[in-house]
Formats: C-alpha cells, sequence, structure tokens
C-alpha cells in the first residue's frame, strides 16, 4: 500500500512506498526470541552432554594410569581416608608428579615414580597449595584403593567424577555420578 509523502520539496517529495507495522515488527521479534531459546536450550545440553563424554574419557585415560602404575610399583596408590579433593591430591601426585609417592606398606617411605599421566591444563585444581585432577564439571575426581571399606571394585580402584552433583551422596546424585565400575 502506497503511504502518503514523509515530506515535500517544492515539486518532488520523498515517500515510502512500503514500511513494517509496529506489530510486524513485533511478531518477528517474538519469533526471533523464541528461535534463539530453543537453540541456547540445545547447546546447554550438548554441552552438559560434552562434558560427560570428556569425564568417561579421562576416568578411562587416569584408569590406563593406574594400571600403568601397578605394573610398575606393584600395587595403585594409596588413596586418602575418604574420598574428594584429598583422594584426587593424592592421585595427582602417584600419576603427575614424579616426584614422590608414599608407601603405605612402609610408614614414611617415599620412592621416586615416573609420570604416569599427562593432563591438560584445565584438568587441574588447587587445593591448600596442592593440584589435584578437576573434572569438566569443575569438582574433584574421586579415587579410593580397593582396599578401602567402602570400595566398589575390591581388589582394585574406584575411580570416579560426580558429574556436577557436588558431595551429594543420595541414590538420585549417585545415578549421575559417572564411575569406572559402571
Amino acid at each position: 500500500m502506497k503511504r502518503p509523502p514523509i515530506h515535500s520539496m517544492g515539486n518532488r517529495s520523498l515517500s515510502l512506498d512500503w514500511a513494517f507495522t509496529v506489530l510486524e515488527l513485533l511478531t518477528v521479534m517474538a519469533i526471533i526470541a523464541v528461535l534463539a531459546g530453543l537453540i541456547l536450550a540445545g547447546a546447554g545440553y550438548a554441552q552438559q552432554k560434552a562434558a560427560r563424554d570428556r569425564a568417561r574419557a579421562e576416568i578411562a585415560a587416569l584408569g590406563a594410569a593406574l594400571e600403568n602404575f601397578k605394573a610398575d610399583q606393584g600395587e595403585y596408590p594409596v588413596g586418602a581416608a575418604n574420598s574428594g579433593t584429598d583422594s584426587s591430591i593424592r592421585l595427582y601426585s602417584a600419576l603427575t608428579n614424579g616426584t614422590y609417592f608414599y608407601d603405605a606398606s612402609d610408614t614414611g617411605k617415599y620412592v621416586q615414580v615416573p609420570v604416569y599421566f599427562e593432563y591438560r591444563k584445565d584438568m587441574t585444581g588447587t587445593a591448600s597449595g596442592s593440584l589435584f585432577y578437576m573434572d569438566p564439571f569443575g569438582n574433584s575426581y574421586n579415587y579410593r584403593r580397593g582396599d578401602n571399606a567402602n570400595a566398589v571394585n575390591k581388589g582394585s580402584y574406584d575411580l570416579w567424577s560426580t558429574a556436577g552433583t557436588g558431595t551429594t551422596t543420595s541414590a538420585t546424585a549417585q545415578a549421575k555420578w559417572i564411575t569406572n565400575w559402571n
């Protein structure tokens, strides 16, 4: 529909032959907003899935390093009494630090060990001045040797990520964990 002239300059006039109404503009903006919301929701799901896949791959790589450690040292590294950051610090020290491993069979004995695991820089965190392995969700990996009373894999080791559920040990949270025993 032809609109009336906006501005006249003598016998020449400037006119708009075609323009959007405010309602049409608002409708288009609403459609764009809905589509953006759908895309962002899908991107969030993809990011979560990628983090879970990366945690599985890192657990597998740490597991291979633990097996190499056992082949050389005759046993798995000593874990902490509790899971969490302390256990991840000990795991880091045994597999990556390359300096010393605390041998539980001879209290106070430190042994030189090779580096068993090369890590990505974004895979570590710091707690109390010590480095530990951090999962893609920003929490420490948990490690426990098979001789621990709470171990699932007796005679071996347990290695898991809480997958962003924090320190909650409820059955619902544990169902989301990424473990080496499932």
